[in-house]
């Protein structure tokens, strides 16, 4: 990513995207035997306005993970 095309704001707030996670999963369990499987994702989104021509960027960024677990109690 070029920080060029970020533009700086006047506090930390100004560089925070807004957006949402959501996450599924299902579980498996026994007495000595747990999994789990499942995916998530994440999209987030920024507008920058800019003054000195008149115009608005935006930036959006999307996520896609997939994970799993497997436990074995002895």
């Amino acid at each position: 990513l070029d920080t060029q095309i970020v533009p700086k704001g006047e506090s930390d707030a100004a560089e925070k995207f807004d957006g949402y996670r959501a996450r599924l999963s299902f579980r498996y369990a026994t007495d000595n035997v747990f999994a789990e499987i499942g995916a998530d994702g994440a999209h987030r989104q920024k507008s920058f306005d800019r003054t000195n021509n008149g115009q608005s960027d935006s930036l959006e960024i999307r996520e896609y993970n997939f994970f799993g677990t497997l436990g074995i109690g002895f």
